[in-house]
């Protein structure tokens, strides 16, 4: 058990108890606990971290010490708690304890720490590119029958909030001097992921130019939702379902604006890592006007020539169809054979 006691600076203890400044400080005296004579006195017993206690001096035994406090009574410490022992300090017959050296002045407070800002997430969330440059070969039969070239790029963005398609095409062909194809056409489609990823909500928005259709341009744009209904580790298939509408330019277009359905669907399977083959359709039945509709739909097959290097060989076919025609086939069928190179 320990209890405090008056702890005063020395030079304190002299100013207020000294009849004048040239009074000498008193000395003070350490004894041992073992010495001759100690056993019946008064003594201070001082403590790590500035604790003290005083009174007589009852006994020394077995590693404890007893004293009598004129207050506490009798109280017992072990002796290896004690850090010294000295006499009190009188002074005018006034008994005041000595200063323990070991006491320690209070800390400072320390100062609050300002408030850590929160956390900001400066990661770029887990983004996949797909990069695609096609050229090559291409046959058809419908309106005409050739053999030319086409070309085509794809781009495609997917992180963790959405996807992001752009695909362009452009298709040129002669025949013995004359035109027989002129056609370009560019697609764009937003989609937001949702909660469950397997769903999205997508914007599109198209544009084709077709010198060798009764209009010379179309531009269409719709939304709604889509669904991962596959997601397997080889074989996914995604549908979407939504609305929008159709517009058609030229002399000979009627340039009205036609509300339509979006029916769409992309399937791609892999047999192994170099081989896969890939299919995608679009539908969109007018619904102004029943029994009219349009698509476009197309499968191919790819094989890698030199995966390191991003080359691979396509080949396949396109359909084209469009119901509301009337100086040109409602069918086209397009077949191709293209280098592809991913990048």
């Amino acid at each position: 058990m320990r209890a405090r006691t008056i702890a005063l600076p020395l030079s304190l203890m002299l100013f207020a108890g000294a009849p004048s400044m040239a009074q000498d400080a008193p000395t003070i005296e350490t004894v041992r606990l073992n010495d001759p004579g100690v056993i019946g006195s008064r003594v201070t017993l001082q403590f790590p971290g500035g604790d003290q206690l005083t009174g007589r001096l009852l006994s020394v035994e077995d590693g404890n010490v007893t004293i009598r406090h004129n207050r506490l009574g009798e109280i017992t410490v072990q002796r290896a708690d004690i850090s010294r022992t000295v006499r009190p300090v009188v002074i005018d017959g006034l008994e005041l304890a000595p200063a323990n050296p070991e006491a320690h002045a209070p800390e400072p407070t320390p100062a609050p720490e300002p408030e850590a800002e929160p956390a900001v997430d400066t990661q770029t969330p887990d983004v996949t590119w797909t990069r695609e440059f096609e050229m090559g070969l291409r046959g058809s039969s419908g309106n005409t029958e050739r053999l030319n070239f086409d070309t085509s790029l794809l781009l495609k963005r997917e992180d963790t909030e959405g996807i992001f398609t752009f695909d362009t095409s452009y298709y040129y062909a002669e025949d013995d001097g004359d035109q027989t194809a002129n056609r370009f056409d560019a697609n764009v489609r937003n989609e937001w992921k949702l909660e469950n990823p397997r769903w999205t909500i997508f914007v599109q928005g198209s544009y084709l130019l077709d010198e060798f259709q009764d209009y010379d341009y179309r531009v269409a744009g719709g939304a709604g939702v889509g669904y991962k209904l596959i997601e397997a580790e080889d074989t996914t298939l995604d549908v979407r379902f939504g609305v929008g509408a159709s517009r058609e330019f030229g002399d000979m277009a009627d340039e009205d604006v036609h509300p339509e359905l979006i029916l769409g669907a992309d399937f791609k399977h892999n047999f192994n890592d170099s081989n896969r083959i890939l299919a995608s359709t679009e539908i969109f039945p007018r619904l102004d006007d029943a029994g009219e509709f349009r698509s476009i739909s197309s499968a191919a097959w790819e094989i890698d020539i030199d995966r390191g290097n991003g080359l691979a060989f396509r080949v396949g076919a396109e359909h084209r169809y469009e119901s509301d025609v009337e100086d040109a086939e409602k069918s086209d069928l397009d077949y191709f054979a293209r280098i592809v190179y991913s990048f």
